[in-house]
């Protein structure tokens, strides 16, 4: 039951001690010692509540306790994990017996033992709650620490009221009859009992279980489509490039042969330069050719991703190019300009035929272009590109 689950959360703020095998190991190894460990152990409790650094309190356990099957730590109850167990049994029970749509003798003493194991370990959980109770009571801790266990407790004994309810006027019966197999026999008492077990079946498995997990689908996911504006080229400001200054001197800088986060010298993009003999006519023809244009705005993948993926937009076509042409020594930088292409060609990179499509897709990438009007239709497109 999710219920009794939940006291081992709670229960964690409780000192107790574990098995006869842990205690007999405890005793050796702080024998003389036992008071000031269990002293210490309180302090441990109380400092873990009130969310203080315990490493000297452990610190000084380890040293009164160097056996190191033992933890400083006191151990988590079992009561809860117990009882569901017991559940778990019983109800596997009940759901072999009803099966059958009567119940046996042999089926009827199997049934008593796991309902009286169920009982005992009901009685065990009771009494651990009240054990958390007068623990956390005398201790200085939250009293969200106390809310906790009251709710958790108030929820247990009403499910488990019920549960005990539905079996009370059967099993209970069954249990104290002193010629049980005679009860059994009735064929009256027979079916009242198959009827109990199965209501009981129903009512552990409506609280044991677990909330379906909601499917998102892609029409409820918090994503929608992006209906972006058209935007137009940015032709400012105006630079002259390095290869339009006939007759002047170009000056070469550092950056012109950086690594960069876009650009960077890689191993993959060293070796993709070194595969084209870092000659440069062979690196332009190999970005030109090789790698297919995508559209969006800005860089995304940047030269590595690019070379990856074998393709990339204006931007991330420049960052390859720019690496590769670093890479084999030769000074690059970044150039922006607004050039004029054919609907038809930028077609051809989109799969499109239609020229209001193409220029839909463009927005919708985020593409900055300027529709050029000829003959009543969109015949080419200004649009910024990197080289």
């Amino acid at each position: 039951m999710r219920l009794a689950r939940t006291l081992i959360g709670t229960a964690l703020f409780v000192l107790s001690l574990g098995g006869t095998s842990h205690l007999a190991a405890a005793e050796k190894a702080v024998q003389g010692q036992s008071a000031q460990l269990q002293q210490l152990q309180v302090e441990l409790r109380d400092a873990l509540t009130r969310g203080k650094d315990v490493k000297a309190i452990v610190d000084r356990i380890k040293a009164l306790n160097p056996t190191p099957t033992i933890s400083a730590f006191p151990a988590r109850s079992t009561e809860a994990s117990d009882y569901n167990q017991r559940l778990s049994e019983f109800q596997k029970l009940i759901q072999q017996v009803v099966q059958q749509n009567t119940i046996l003798p042999t089926d009827a003493n199997r049934l008593l033992a796991s309902y009286e194991a169920l009982q005992a370990a009901h009685m065990l959980l009771l009494e651990r709650f009240n054990t958390v109770k007068t623990k956390l009571s005398s201790s200085v801790s939250p009293s969200q620490f106390e809310q906790r266990r009251s709710d958790a407790e108030g929820d247990y004994k009403n499910k488990s009221k019920q549960l005990f309810t539905l079996l009370r006027t059967t099993l209970d019966i069954l249990q104290s009859s002193q010629d049980k197999e005679s009860l059994i026999n009735n064929s009256n008492f027979n079916g009242q009992l198959l009827i109990a077990l199965r209501r009981a079946d129903v009512f552990i498995r409506q609280n044991n279980a677990q909330p379906a997990s909601k499917i998102l689908r892609n029409n409820l996911l918090p994503f929608s489509s992006v209906n972006l504006a058209q935007r137009t080229p940015k032709t400012t400001p105006v630079i002259t490039p390095s290869y339009a200054t006939a007759g002047q001197t170009v000056a070469i800088t550092m950056e012109d042969l950086a690594s960069t986060p876009d650009a960077p010298l890689s191993e993959e993009i060293l070796k993709k330069a070194r595969e084209l003999e870092n000659d440069y006519i062979k690196i332009y023809e190999f970005v030109q050719s090789e790698i297919a244009t995508e559209w969006y705005a800005g860089s995304m993948k940047g030269a590595v991703n690019t070379l990856r993926q074998g393709s990339g937009n204006d931007v991330d076509q420049a960052s390859l190019l720019i690496a590769l042409f670093r890479a084999s020594s030769l000074p690059a930088r970044y150039v922006q300009g607004v050039v004029e292409l054919p609907i038809e060609s930028v077609g051809d990179s989109l799969g499109l035929t239609d020229p209001a499509s193409i220029a839909q897709a463009l927005t919708r990438a985020g593409v900055a272009y300027t529709p050029k009007i000829s003959g009543g239709r969109i015949a080419s497109v200004e649009i910024n590109r990197h080289g």
